[in-house]
């Protein structure tokens, strides 16, 4: 089809030429996963597998977190800087405009969007939220007066933390602060102080922690000390490696690559699943009150899912056709190179007739990621011969 190409409008040729090889393993990765969760369900009593097995969890979810699986969740990048260098760390080199949000620049921006999309938390992030502090109190206030049932949580390392930011924080509104104590040895004095500050300041405590294979002890011995300072939830993710990130130095953490339908690729590190198994006994054992949460590549997978389902509510065309897990369907024709149009997949069998002499293709993308992500191109198929122009072929057109 190379010859026709220079008939195609500029938009088309610049789509079609966008369409790259990829080749997921994600069915792999749910397969793994569903002879895991097996495993759990025998082997750990009051283990909860949900969500069509995406979420393991033992005692209750930390009310964002449910926020987060549903799709109804924000998060407010407040600054990009952070004042720790952790070697774990999948938040990217390059600066980024901040604040930063999925659904827009300005505190008007937002109030529009969460009410179109269905919001109902928001956390505060970064970098290290607590090096902008009177941003967060701004951002809070604004959204808290507008939305005063909205659960509101925010995440740091507690090095920048002090008690009057919490006092602060707690008369604002804030529903729950969570530690990553691994930025900081996972029982740093200072930092465990603050927690335990914060639990009777807030109404909930959460550490949260990538599992890192090495550091398993420290881990395991730290959590009694976390429930003993009133932390209820404890947040347990499975190791990701990301390029790009500082966490790309990672070895020994026996990686396994996953390739996801749009392309993502990602690390993502087996010991993690061992870690939190050992760890849920060890609170099952010890009787400690704390609620696990594992947050699995597999259960990422769905938050993905769900954000690109709240972003739909807010750009979806209307010729695009939802379809398959978070894409867009669309069919695009065209007479020349100036004269083209978009026609919705659903009408395109009664309304072909219309375009004798026109050539059609029906595209597929990504469902957008924010309200500036335009998605990713996956396939197109030339409708008039059925000829397939894949994510494996599109390259030759």
């Amino acid at each position: 089809m190379d010859h026709d190409r220079k008939h195609f409008p500029a938009l088309l040729a610049d789509i079609l030429q966008g369409i790259v090889p990829i080749r997921p393993n994600t069915a792999e990765l749910h397969s793994e996963w569903r002879q895991y969760t097996d495993t759990l369900k025998t082997g750990l009593p009051g283990i909860e597998i949900k969500d069509d097995g995406d979420t393991v969890c033992l005692g209750a979810l930390s009310p964002g977190c449910r926020c987060c699986k549903n799709g109804e969740w924000d998060c407010l990048f407040i600054t990009p800087a952070c004042n720790l260098h952790c070697r774990f760390c999948i938040s990217p080199f390059q600066n980024r405009r901040v604040p930063v949000s999925a659904y827009g620049k300005s505190p008007e921006d937002l109030i529009s969007s969460y009410k179109k999309a269905g919001i109902t938390g928001v956390s505060f992030s970064g970098g290290e939220p607590f090096l902008d502090f009177p941003a967060v109190t701004k951002w809070l206030s604004d959204l808290e007066s507008e939305f005063p049932d909205h659960y509101y949580w925010i995440y740091t390392n507690g090095t920048r933390t002090r008690r009057e930011h919490i006092d602060t924080l707690s008369e604002l509104g804030l529903d729950e602060i969570r530690f990553n104590t691994a930025a900081t040895g996972y029982h740093d004095s200072a930092v465990m102080q603050l927690m335990a500050y914060a639990a009777q300041k807030l109404p909930n405590v959460t550490v949260e922690v990538p599992l890192l294979y090495h550091d398993y002890e420290i881990l395991r011995t730290a959590i009694p000390d976390y429930a003993r300072a009133g932390v209820q939830f404890l947040n347990l993710h499975e190791l990701m490696r990301e390029s790009h990130t500082p966490s790309h130095q990672l070895k020994n953490e026996n990686f396994k690559t996953v390739v996801f339908p749009d392309g993502h690729v990602t690390d993502v590190s087996m010991h993690s699943r061992i870690m939190f198994q050992n760890i849920a006994h060890t609170v099952l054992d010890s009787n400690l009150p704390l609620n696990l949460n594992f947050c699995s590549t597999v259960n990422k997978r769905r938050q993905i899912r769900k954000r690109r389902s709240s972003i739909m509510k807010l750009n979806t065309k209307t010729y695009e056709k939802v379809v398959d897990e978070g894409c867009l369907e669309s069919v695009f024709v065209f007479q020349d190179k100036d004269h083209y149009q978009w026609v919705h997949p659903d009408v395109w069998e009664a309304r072909k007739s219309r375009f004798a002499g026109y050539t059609a293709f029906r595209l597929k993308k990504t469902a957008p990621l924010s309200v500036w992500d335009r998605g990713r191109y996956l396939s197109a198929e030339k409708l008039e011969d059925h000829h397939v122009v894949s994510s494996s072929s599109a390259g030759k057109m």
